[in-house]
């Protein structure tokens, strides 16, 4: 478990190259043109970072960097999820949860053996609490790497262009099979590309 936090905490979680001459080439066409195409078939300008963001990278505001698949800033290990470190921050959830269960359980034996004791007891419930919380947080997330969307997708579907709610359905042009989704989530299977990408969005908006 311990583990698996460093790598989470200190890791790259897909930090995007800044003052990418990309970003100039579009700001310069923007100027000499002058018309608003601060957008592109790829995705927005970030000017913070000034850099062209591919489709579902977003800017962290926490960290100050646009990031690959962003998924959100996570306080537990002072870092953003994403692209990177989105698997090992999921292993370390599991086994955070796993841990939390077991200590309590053993406390669970251990008042059953020696007898209740208030604060023990108050301890061990605590335990349980937190335990349910991670179960809850590594069901959702499991949920999403089956699906192939992040967090950020998932609360902001509506202003995100790629993405389209038809007939009470979400159009998710990266999903495939949930195997194939599971196997990219940790990175075993490389992601679709920009070209594949603009074919399902096409098919979807069809």
């Amino acid at each position: 478990m311990w583990f698996f936090y460093l790598r989470s905490a200190l890791s790259n979680p897909g930090q995007l190259p800044c003052y990418t001459e990309q970003y100039n080439l579009v700001m310069k066409q923007v100027i000499d043109s002058d018309q608003d195409t601060g957008r592109s078939a790829l995705g927005p300008l970030c000017h913070k970072c000034q850099l062209l963001r591919p489709l579902r990278a977003e800017h962290c505001s926490v960290t100050n960097h646009c990031v690959a698949a962003f998924d959100r800033y996570c306080p537990i290990v002072s870092n953003t999820i994403g692209y990177n470190n989105r698997g090992l921050f999921l292993l370390f959830l599991v086994l955070f949860a796993w841990n939390c269960w077991v200590i309590s359980f053993l406390g669970v034996v251990w008042l059953r053996k020696f007898g209740f004791q208030a604060m023990f007891f108050i301890t061990v419930l605590f335990l349980v609490l937190i335990a349910t919380v991670l179960s809850l947080r590594v069901f959702y997330t499991l949920l999403l790497a089956m699906a192939n969307l992040t967090t950020f997708e998932t609360k902001n579907y509506k202003q995100l262009s790629y993405l389209r709610v038809t007939a009470g359905h979400l159009s998710n042009p990266f999903h495939r099979e949930v195997k194939v989704n599971l196997l990219e989530y940790f990175h075993f299977v490389q992601p679709l590309t920009q070209q594949d990408i603009k074919t399902q969005l096409q098919q979807n908006q069809a």
